[in-house]
């Protein structure tokens, strides 16, 4: 119940959300139960937008079409500005807590377009997943964004002004940004009681010495380290293809991991002395 939303973004009001507003829940410590012996110890932010772009609908196989007198494809104008942010050179954004990983802008993980065969597109949409390193300025992403998008829907109203040889027509195409998901970076030291505790843990269990970095998918992590709970964004049994249909997990390891989470409980909490 506690990450009831984690798959829709992790940001909601509900979940840990609701139970760290209201007081409800507090302590030392907290473990993500995530598939892997990474001890995580931390996740990067995450930026979801939808980008609406507005055209003007008519027949295709009109006359007003073929001489561009009317109509603005909203769906090849949504093209050009994903094909352009995917293009963009953005900024290499590195963290010692992540050092595998960078800023990642994916456009287009989701399309929508168009609502009949012969009518040209006024409407289409389409979502913007970016992955934010903790020095990434959200600021200037969107500026970025809002930049290339001007740029498309003023160089692709020009398009429609030039070929229809009409210097009065009016703009025809728009564009706007929304703001679906959005939550920060989150880290907690690598040296932390924590995850030392964790770490001697599984060389103790498993013999083997952990690796100790932030991940890439995002999590209410997040929420509790910014609690003030610190918290290891991941850790747990043996396990693949998260998201996936044949998504699974080593029943031996589960064993063994809780006997890594008593451990970890018994001499972060110093339970015996």
């Amino acid at each position: 119940a506690c990450v009831v939303d984690e798959e829709s973004g992790a940001c909601s009001s509900i979940g840990v959300r609701y139970l760290l507003d209201r007081k409800l829940i507090s302590g030392s410590g907290a473990i993500y139960v995530y598939p892997g012996t990474n001890v995580t110890i931390g996740h990067r932010g995450l930026l979801r937008l939808e980008i609406d772009v507005k055209g003007e609908n008519v027949h295709t196989g009109s006359i007003e079409w073929n001489t561009k007198m009317k109509g603005a494809n909203a769906s090849t104008t949504l093209a050009r500005i994903l094909i352009a942010l995917e293009d963009y050179a953005w900024s290499n954004d590195k963290d010692p807590s992540f050092p595998d990983l960078t800023l990642t802008v994916t456009p287009g993980t989701i399309v929508n377009g168009g609502g009949f065969v012969s009518v040209v597109p006024s409407n289409a949409s389409a979502m913007v997943d970016i992955r934010l390193m903790p020095s990434t300025s959200v600021d200037d992403i969107l500026k970025k964004i809002e930049d290339i998008m001007e740029n498309i829907i003023n160089e692709r109203n020009e398009f429609y002004r030039k070929i229809s040889l009409n210097s009065t027509s009016s703009t025809r195409l728009s564009a706007s940004i929304t703001i679906k998901n959005q939550l920060p970076a989150a880290t907690i030291d690598s040296n932390h009681p924590l995850v030392l505790s964790c770490v001697n843990a599984v060389k103790k269990i498993l013999n083997i010495i952990p690796t100790t970095n932030g991940c890439g998918p995002a999590n209410e992590g997040y929420m509790l380290i910014g609690s003030g709970i610190p918290t290891i964004c991941g850790f747990g049994p043996i396990g693949g293809n998260v998201h996936g249909v044949d998504e699974w997990i080593s029943i031996p390891s589960m064993a063994q991991t809780v006997d890594i989470y008593v451990d970890i409980v018994s001499n972060y909490c110093q339970l015996f002395g």
